[in-house]
């Protein structure tokens, strides 16, 4: 199978039900097609290699013209495909259920919600563990009116610890799985921690939890 998607990464995770079906049922395996605004996730590629339903990872030059449904477009040809079948994941209208969902409804390809990602460093540092994190509250974001207070200035004298935006997604995972305590404003982060099914807490105040959650 070969899925593509063209951002952003929280719109990106939930697709992930969909190539865990395939796997599950015929040890078929995808090759994830991104536009080439996902290089920007650091350690992406190698997180998805690590899942058992991936074959390859591959960033096409492709870019959208905006984010302000997801990547708009979502439709495109990718470079070097023949006759290849392939589809075009995206958000094709209001987002009205679990993202996924929407996916494989369009295509009428299955699912399965049971999903099992492997990211857990059995030999990551004691040093790194029992943690108080939380992800920045970035003040270019669409939603920051929703907010009453900027997520940075919630925690300064509790001891809390920003993610790293610039370490790669596997290290930050295992940070949040071993942490004491994490909190989250929604973010694609937040969408990817939740999918793996490490526990925390959501500050919520912009979007549909049903959309982006599978556990919260």
């Amino acid at each position: 199978m070969i899925i593509t998607h063209t951002g952003k990464f929280g719109d990106f995770c939930p697709s992930l039900i969909i190539p865990n079906y395939y796997y599950k049922q015929s040890n078929e395996k995808t090759t994830f097609i991104l536009s080439k605004w996902f290089e920007s996730v650091i350690g992406l590629k190698e997180f998805l290699m690590l899942q058992n339903f991936t074959e390859d990872v591959i960033f096409d030059p492709y870019m959208p013209d905006n984010f302000s449904a997801g990547g708009q477009p979502y439709k495109f040809i990718p470079q070097n495909m023949g006759d290849q079948i392939y589809y075009n994941l995206g958000i094709g209208g209001w987002p009205n259920k679990y993202l996924g969902e929407m996916y494989a409804e369009e295509y009428e390809l299955s699912f399965d919600k049971d999903v099992q990602l492997k990211y857990i460093d059995e030999n990551f540092p004691e040093e790194l563990k029992n943690q108080k994190l939380y992800t920045h509250f970035y003040e270019d974001r669409w939603d920051r009116d929703r907010y009453k207070i900027a997520f940075t200035q919630l925690f300064p004298e509790q001891g809390f610890v920003a993610f790293d935006p610039q370490k790669p997604l596997l290290y930050n995972l295992n940070l949040a799985h071993y942490a004491a305590q994490t909190n989250f404003y929604p973010n694609g982060f937040s969408v990817l921690a939740d999918i793996c099914g490490i526990n925390y807490t959501l500050i919520n105040g912009s979007v549909n939890n049903t959309v982006y959650y599978l556990n919260h």
